[in-house]
């Protein structure tokens, strides 16, 4: 058997991974509420952007390397669990948006129920029964999808915004409760689900997670300099430092996953016949 195969992360408790998962949650309302006076933009001002980047690039080596980090992922889906609500409820005009206060009872809220989705998403992927679909894994195809979809995905959003761009923000984008939902935030959801199915990662699910981990990483390359460097406007998304991110990330991407791809042991016809 591929020694890639034989390495599938270290087995956690549940009680463990759920406190990691907590402490991740905590150490991030402990590090909101500590610089919660700085009048700064909430994505720049938190860990959670190089977080999110490592949360990536950790994934596109479980991908070819299937040693999933359990206890890693877990801690930086808590993080991640308090960070995006935290990003996502702002206040103010499309030209100036304020952070919202760490105390404010709706981010508490928010974050609360994004905390309690996260654990349950563990339990469900610790809890569930895989249908065997694949009898071995072609790193070719999960290299071409990793590569091709984030592109596609950045085209369309950048195609998207050229076609709609004469119409007013509130109907060509997505608002819940006031609040706008960028599509980087909609990427950062996923790379937390991809998280989660690193708990329960092998052959059978390969194929799928590579495909939902490709658009998060559109999703959110496609927003990162934007949203980071920017007051969030229509004039900062056109503009030529919005195009930094997509062009970097997905040259990053890119390199990486040759990387990979080029240092990866293909699994050996012993694994393919035990698995059929």
């Amino acid at each position: 058997m591929d020694s890639n195969f034989s390495k599938t992360g270290r087995s956690s408790s549940p009680q463990t991974e759920y406190a990691l998962i907590i402490s991740g949650w905590l150490a991030s309302r402990i590090g909101l509420s500590t610089i919660r006076g700085h009048d700064i933009c909430g994505l720049a001002l938190l860990p959670a952007i190089p977080i999110l980047i490592y949360n990536v690039l950790l994934l596109i080596r479980t991908a070819y390397r299937w040693q999933p980090r359990n206890r890693t992922f877990c801690l930086l889906s808590g993080l991640l669990s308090d960070a995006i609500p935290y990003w996502i409820l702002r206040h103010g005009s499309e030209s100036r948006y304020e952070i919202i206060s760490p105390w404010d009872s709706r981010l508490w809220a928010v974050s609360l129920v994004f905390l309690v989705v996260v654990s349950g998403l563990w339990w469900i992927f610790r809890n569930m029964r895989i249908p065997r679909l694949f009898s071995s894994l072609r790193y070719g195809i999960i290299s071409t999808i990793l590569i091709s979809v984030p592109i596609i995905v950045v085209t369309i959003f950048r195609i998207h915004y050229s076609i709609m761009q004469h119409l007013p923000n509130e109907e060509r984008s997505l608002f819940l409760v006031g609040s706008e939902i960028h599509h980087a935030y909609i990427g950062a959801l996923c790379i937390i689900l991809c998280n989660a199915l690193t708990r329960r990662l092998d052959s059978n699910l390969m194929y799928y997670f590579s495909f939902l981990l490709s658009i998060s990483i559109g999703l959110i390359i496609d927003q990162i300099t934007y949203v980071m460097m920017f007051h969030v406007s229509d004039a900062a998304y056109s503009s030529t430092l919005s195009w930094i991110g997509p062009i970097v990330g997905l040259c990053l991407i890119i390199v990486t996953i040759c990387w990979y791809h080029s240092h990866t042991t293909r699994p050996s016809q012993a694994h393919d016949q035990s698995v059929r």
